[in-house]
């Protein structure tokens, strides 16, 4: 566990969303962030393009601020978007050990030196223009438990153009949800999804969503972005981030420790999220206890730090492992 030193630990946690609808509109917010940011001692971190990259540097000098002092001194990094996806992306999403490496190693650092950081990342808008709109929602997840009580401020923007909520409205409130608050200006037709939305009709009824998935390498991941799809309407941001790590520890131990298919349910109610992997292995789920140094094994001391309450049910051929997180 990360000590945070007092100084960094008065700067509380914030995930930011923003749309912008021009270039200069997006270097403006940068901009504004990371000067801001250097002025409060903070560490800057920009992870942008290199067309972006190069607007930034132009607009921070012409602002008469020194990008090579920054830099030279440790205050500013800068990073390429592309370059530092490739550093951890994998079969077309986001690896959840090595985005804490390339990513999670720079926070650290900074926070055991006792500086906060500010980080602008331009890696969701690069994902969301690609068309990979699945690892986008992924990596912002991947966000959120980065910055789980660390001093750190990270501004993402995405490209009000591709946010099409006629088209794509469930997505635009995913991504809301997967945020602390909105910054800036909202474009007319995106100010509908830009706040927290809860559907109607939840006070008294439960909703069930249900999906089978082989015993193959990825179900896991497939699992968690099925989960991350269903909660995207019903589920605020700290019950989304905490369903993704529930669904992804149960789902890998039915791939590689029971061996077997398994079927995923998703239970909401007015409280609580109840998520169930029913797999072919009927030995026992047990954790490991924190004792154990391995990684592999310990999902389900994970999943019994984070759920509310959690257990398993036998059946004929197989068992039942259940966690209920709250809403």
């Amino acid at each position: 566990m990360t000590t945070v030193p007092p100084a960094a630990a008065r700067h509380q946690a914030r995930h930011l969303l923003s749309f912008y609808e021009s270039e200069e509109g997006l270097v403006e917010q940068v901009c504004t962030f990371v000067v801001a940011a250097i002025r409060a001692c903070h560490l800057a971190v920009v992870v942008a393009g290199e067309a972006h990259r190069c607007a930034f540097e132009q607009a921070f000098r012409a602002a008469g601020h020194d990008v090579e002092a920054a830099l030279d001194d440790g205050a500013l990094i800068v990073l390429d978007a592309e370059e530092t996806l490739g550093g951890f992306m994998d079969a077309g999403g986001p690896d959840p050990r090595r985005f804490d490496s390339v990513i999670g190693s720079i926070v650290r650092s900074a926070i055991a030196g006792g500086r906060p950081v500010s980080l602008f990342g331009g890696m969701v808008g690069c994902l969301w223009e690609a068309g990979n709109v699945a690892a986008a929602i992924e990596l912002e997840v991947l966000w959120n438990t980065l910055t789980e009580g660390k001093p750190l401020s990270l501004l993402c923007s995405y490209p009000a153009m591709l946010l099409d909520p006629r088209a794509d409205g469930s997505w635009v409130r995913r991504i809301r949800r997967l945020h602390s608050e909105v910054v800036g200006p909202v474009p007319d037709d995106l100010a509908s999804f830009a706040a927290p939305r809860r559907p109607s009709g939840t006070s008294d009824t439960l909703a069930t969503f249900e999906r089978t998935f082989q015993a193959l390498e990825h179900a896991p991941r497939s699992a968690r972005h099925f989960v991350m799809e269903v909660l995207g309407d019903w589920g605020g941001v700290e019950a989304v981030h905490n369903a993704a790590l529930v669904v992804t520890e149960l789902a890998t131990n039915a791939v590689v420790h029971a061996r077997s298919s398994f079927t995923l349910r998703v239970m909401i109610g007015d409280e609580s999220i109840r998520i169930s992997v029913q797999d072919s292995d009927p030995r026992p789920a047990t954790p490991t206890g924190p004792s154990r140094a391995e990684f592999s094994g310990r999902g389900l001391d994970i999943v019994a730090g984070i759920a509310s309450r959690w257990g398993a049910e036998f059946l004929d051929g197989g068992k039942v492992v259940w966690a209920e997180i709250g809403r």
